[in-house]
C-alpha cells in the first residue's frame, strides 16, 4: 500500500475514531482471511459482494482480486478522506480485472437499496462505538440483504473490547456493553467458524458467520 494512504489513513482515524475504529490499514493477513469463501468457491454463477467499512481499500483489493468477471462488488465508506485512496486502489486493481463490476457508496450502509441479495458480507464497522440501536438496525440490514446460504465475516481487533472497559467513561462502557451484547447473539445464530489472525497488525479476530435456510 502506498505509504500516502498509510499517512492519510492515520490522519483521518485520528480525526474520526468512531467510524473507524483502527489507526492502521488492514493488514494482508487479515485481508486473507476475509477472502476465504471467494478462494473457496466452486466455478459458477457470478456473485454480489457487499463491503461495509472499506476505508483506504486495504481489504478490498484482496477482496476484488479473487472475483471473476461477472462478479460485482459494492464497497461502502462513509469517510470521503478515505474514499478517494479507494477509488484509485479499485481503479487500479479493475484495469486487470476486464468483466469484473464494482461500485463505491460514499453513504450509510442503512440507507443504501441493493438492487439484489449479496452472497458475501464483509463487516468492519466498530460496533463497539455505535449505539444499541444502530447496531441492531445495521445487523438488521445484513440479513435483509445477505442471500439464503449466503456468508457473511464479521471482524475487529483483538484485546480492543478489554482495552475500552478500562479506558472508557461509565456511559460509553454501558452503551458498548448493549451493542456488544446485540453482535455476540448474532454471531452465535450464525456462526460457521471464528479465526484469529496474529499476523496481522495489530492481531485481528474473524467470525465467519452463514445465513441458513429454514
Amino acid at each position: 500500500m502506498p505509504l500516502q494512504h498509510q499517512v492519510r489513513f492515520l490522519r483521518s482515524a485520528l480525526a474520526s475514531m468512531r467510524d473507524t475504529g483502527a489507526v492502521l490499514p488492514s493488514g494482508r493477513p487479515l485481508a486473507y482471511e476475509l477472502a476465504r469463501f471467494l478462494r473457496g468457491r466452486a466455478t459458477g454463477r457470478p456473485v454480489r459482494v457487499l463491503e461495509v467499512g472499506a476505508g483506504n481499500g486495504a481489504v478490498t483489493r484482496v477482496l476484488f482480486a479473487h472475483l471473476r468477471p461477472g462478479d460485482h462488488l459494492d464497497a461502502v465508506e462513509v469517510n470521503k478522506e478515505y474514499v478517494e485512496d479507494l477509488t484509485e486502489t479499485l481503479a487500479e486493481a479493475a484495469d486487470g480485472s476486464p468483466g469484473t463490476g464494482y461500485t463505491i457508496h460514499t453513504a450509510d450502509i442503512r440507507d443504501l437499496a441493493p438492487e439484489a441479495p449479496y452472497d458475501l458480507i464483509v463487516s468492519g464497522l466498530p460496533f463497539a462505538n455505535f449505539t444499541h440501536e444502530e447496531t441492531r438496525e445495521i445487523l438488521d440490514f445484513y440479513m435483509e440483504h445477505i442471500a439464503p446460504r449466503g456468508h457473511m465475516s464479521l471482524y475487529g481487533y483483538l484485546f480492543t473490547r478489554e482495552l475500552k472497559a478500562v479506558t472508557a467513561s461509565r456511559a460509553s462502557y454501558t452503551r458498548q456493553r448493549l451493542s456488544q451484547r446485540l453482535v455476540d447473539r448474532f454471531v452465535r445464530d450464525h456462526l460457521v467458524v471464528s479465526k484469529r489472525v496474529w499476523r496481522n497488525v495489530p492481531p485481528a479476530w474473524v467470525h465467519h458467520l452463514r445465513r441458513e435456510v429454514g
